[in-house]
């Protein structure tokens, strides 16, 4: 059994093929049209060229962006404006013949971490990806949580002044991501080279690990994303230790705190995961 999985990113997009047991075969990928017709017609297109010759039986990925309730459209997609409220696994299933099964890019991520990465064999994971963006969500026994509307750890409250450095609403995405912090200081994360930027950004990242450990209550908190997992970034070791200081008096022990492993591999193993468990579900049919 195989499938093809996808990650649709702002700016990129990768499709891939995946075996069985989630181990990714042949990559295509490319840029990411901002037109939704466009866009599902270029992956209909790698869908078909990854297919020939393999026994495929789902595709499955991640956008970026807050899903309806049946995963079957984008309801909020900053950077994919032009995607919002279209038919995209109807579309798609009715190019491609297939089930089609969508998620939030982050949940896929890290449940990609959670069963085949840094989070495998702990019971509940706590995932936060920081880049452009922050993204996340918990992983309970192996499967994205229950939710009312998804997972959007980046948009949690960490300044209630809302102005501090000059990021809006006080929100961690704006606070710590690479679009905030290009906002604050007119420059490319990767250019970035002053010291003290990336210390008040491990501090700020690490209140948003404590709120997500007294809401979340996880046995492992997994930290990916190109501002966490790249040469130059948020100092890890200094997010630990703010982490612990501010949460040691609460619980007796504290959730780990890991690296992510998977790396941009994440959310395509996570959408070969969540495509095997769609497909052992009840009446599974294509969308």
């Amino acid at each position: 059994m195989a499938y093809i999985v996808f990650d649709i990113g702002g700016t990129q997009t990768r499709v891939a093929l995946a075996e069985e047991s989630s181990v990714l075969g042949d990559l295509e990928t490319y840029d990411t049209p901002q037109s939704y017709d466009e866009g599902v017609e270029r992956l209909a297109a790698a869908v078909g060229r990854l297919s020939d010759g393999h026994n495929v039986e789902a595709i499955a990925g991640g956008l970026p962006g807050l899903f309806d309730a049946s995963k079957q459209r984008l309801v909020r997609a900053p950077n994919l404006t032009g995607w919002i409220g279209e038919p995209i696994a109807e579309a798609l299933a009715a190019r491609i013949g297939l089930p089609v099964f969508l998620e939030n890019d982050a949940a896929l991520g890290a449940l990609g971490e959670a069963r085949q990465g840094a989070g495998k064999n702990f019971g509940i994971v706590a995932y936060i990806a920081v880049g452009t963006g922050v993204g996340g969500a918990r992983i309970v026994s192996g499967h994205i949580d229950s939710h009312a509307a998804g997972f959007e750890p980046g948009h949690q409250i960490i300044d209630s002044e809302g102005a501090s450095f000059g990021a809006a609403n006080g929100r961690l995405e704006r606070l710590i991501a690479g679009a905030g912090l290009k906002a604050q200081t007119g420059l490319e994360a990767k250019d970035i080279h002053d010291p003290r930027v990336w210390s008040r950004a491990a501090k700020q990242l690490a209140a948003g690990l404590v709120n997500a450990a007294v809401h979340w209550s996880p046995h492992v908190i997994v930290l990916g994303g190109s501002l966490i997992c790249g040469v130059d970034g948020i100092p890890v070791v200094q997010v630990e230790e703010e982490f612990k200081r501010r949460l040691g008096d609460i619980y007796p022990e504290l959730p780990a705190i890991k690296m992510a492993t998977l790396g941009r591999q994440a959310g395509l193993v996570g959408a070969a995961e969540y495509a095997r468990g769609k497909l052992r579900e009840p009446r599974t049919r294509a969308m």
